[in-house]
């Protein structure tokens, strides 16, 4: 398992499609699905997933600095969440709206090439 300096960290039961470093939501089951900003019920991100116990619980990064998350990352760069691929996130938050719930949910800030500072914001609708 990779390090982490951790705030909030916690295992949660999640669905067995959720996988490590997807952001997730949790949804009115309270299970955890993969997050995406392209619905108000699945934009509402809480966390991504560092380790999966088993096919239905997922260890889950709430807020902190998840180290040795890969190799790619820009320092001081920030993440959003993908409004394509569910759990996914990018760099280029969603800028218009064609007919579509379209939503803004800042992630987080690469500390480094390696490490990624979560601290997820509120979704923020593209009106």
């Amino acid at each position: 398992m990779a390090d982490y300096i951790v705030q909030i960290l916690k295992t949660f039961p999640c669905d067995s499609g959720v996988a490590i470093k997807d952001i997730v939501y949790i949804d009115g089951s309270n299970t955890w699905q993969k997050a995406k900003a392209d619905s108000i019920i699945t934009t509402y991100a809480k966390g991504i997933v560092l380790s999966k116990p088993s096919s239905t619980t997922a260890v889950i990064l709430i807020k902190g600095t998840y180290k040795d998350f890969g190799t790619g990352l820009t320092s001081g760069t920030k993440y959003y969440l993908s409004i394509t691929t569910a759990g996914s996130f990018t760099t280029t938050p969603p800028s218009e709206n064609n007919d579509e719930d379209k939503f803004i949910v800042l992630l987080g800030t690469a500390v480094n090439a390696t490490d990624i500072d979560f601290d997820i914001k509120e979704p923020i609708e593209i009106l």
